[in-house]
C-alpha cells in the first residue's frame, strides 16, 4: 500500500460543498490578481505615453511662442514664457534654450547647468521634435527637443517628470 500524504487525505475526506466553495474562492483570487496586474500595467503605459505627449507639446508651443523674443534679444519676455510655463505645468523639472550655435542662452536652473544635459538631446535644422527619456538622480525624465524656425534660430529644450 502506497503512503498517502495527510493533506491529501484531509482533503479526500471534505464534503464535496467545502470543495466546490474552496474552488470558487481560489477562482475568484486568480482572477483579481491576474486583472490588477494588467490594469496597473496599462494604466503605467498610459501615463507614460500621457507624459511624453505633454512634454512634446510643451517643447513645440514654446519653441513657437519665443521666435520673436528670441530674435529681438527681449530676454523679458523669454523669462516670462519660460516662468509662466513652469507655473502652469507642475510636472516640468527644467526648460532651456539654445542657440542656432548649442549655446545655452537661457534656463530655469539658475546658476547650475547639469553637466551632460546639452548633450544629451538636440535635433538636427529641418527635423521634427525629438523625444528621449533620460535617467537621473529624480527617476525618469522625458526630455523633448524642438527646433526654433525649424532649427534655424535655435532649440527649446523641456523636461518633465511625474515625480
Amino acid at each position: 500500500m502506497k503512503k498517502q500524504w495527510p493533506v491529501l487525505r484531509w482533503f479526500a475526506d471534505l464534503d464535496i460543498r467545502f470543495k466546490i466553495i474552496g474552488l470558487a474562492i481560489g477562482s475568484a483570487v486568480l482572477i483579481t490578481t491576474v486583472v490588477t496586474v494588467t490594469t496597473y500595467s496599462m494604466k503605467s503605459r498610459d501615463l507614460d505615453h500621457q507624459m511624453a505627449l505633454q512634454t512634446v507639446y510643451t517643447a513645440d508651443d514654446l519653441a513657437e511662442k519665443v521666435v520673436t523674443p528670441l530674435l529681438t534679444d527681449d530676454v523679458y519676455g523669454i523669462h516670462q514664457l519660460m516662468n509662466t510655463t513652469l507655473k502652469d505645468n507642475s510636472s516640468i523639472r527644467y526648460i532651456f534654450i539654445t542657440d542656432a550655435a548649442g549655446n545655452i542662452v537661457y534656463n530655469s536652473f539658475g546658476d547650475g547647468f547639469p553637466a551632460g544635459l546639452a548633450a544629451a538631446n538636440g535635433v538636427v535644422p529641418d527635423t521634427a521634435t525629438q523625444l528621449k527619456v533620460l535617467t537621473t538622480d529624480e527617476g525618469s525624465v522625458w526630455d523633448a527637443a524642438a527646433p526654433v524656425l525649424h532649427g534655424r534660430a535655435g532649440t527649446v529644450r523641456v523636461g518633465s517628470s511625474d515625480k
